[in-house]
């Protein structure tokens, strides 16, 4: 059934307002459908690319996505959220539940959708772990922080090369600005 996740906290010592919150179900949720109340558009969760594990961003504000993010949640998985202000919530609706084909990585009888935003994608690689920042254009978003940017979560793994941009004192992995 629906799931609500309230009692989200904005205060915190090391990391202010992210929280750790997992997929309820046994099968992928789309973000999109998620109901947030004082919760930022991004999610950041941990996947193993290649050597080491890296942190995958997705940002519903722009649909911008680092290092293969994607709105769709895995199943069981847990991820981060950041609340924007005092106490935040979020609710689940059990009709967001999704399938997701693990064979293809696009579905193949569909061509993708003409994503006429200019878009930069930064990757550094050591040949073995890589990591990704994405800056890109959007009508609605401001030059200043605002939702279509997504702060920059750290591996703390030498192994891992980093990449990111930075906006004033904000590291970014995602950088949405106007035209």
């Amino acid at each position: 059934g629906d799931q609500t996740i309230a009692g989200l906290t904005s205060c915190g010592a090391t990391f202010t307002g992210f929280n750790l919150v997992g997929n309820p179900y046994p099968s992928y949720m789309s973000w999109y459908g998620a109901s947030a109340t004082n919760v930022g558009t991004t999610i950041w969760y941990k996947s193993k690319n290649t050597g080491s594990y890296v942190f995958q961003t997705y940002n519903s504000a722009g649909g911008g996505a680092t290092n293969g993010g994607t709105n769709l949640i895995p199943p069981m998985q847990a991820f981060w959220i950041k609340v924007t202000s005092g106490s935040g919530s979020i609710v689940f609706d059990v009709n967001d539940r999704s399938h997701n084909d693990q064979s293809v990585s696009t579905n193949r009888l569909k061509s993708p959708a003409e994503d006429t935003r200019k878009i930069l994608r930064l990757e550094v690689s050591n040949g073995i772990n890589k990591d990704e920042a994405l800056i890109y254009a959007d009508v609605n978003a401001q030059n200043s922080y605002d939702t279509y940017d997504s702060n920059k979560m750290f591996n703390n793994n030498a192994a891992v090369p980093v990449s990111y941009t930075v906006l004033g004192a904000e590291k970014l992995a995602i950088y949405g600005f106007n035209n």
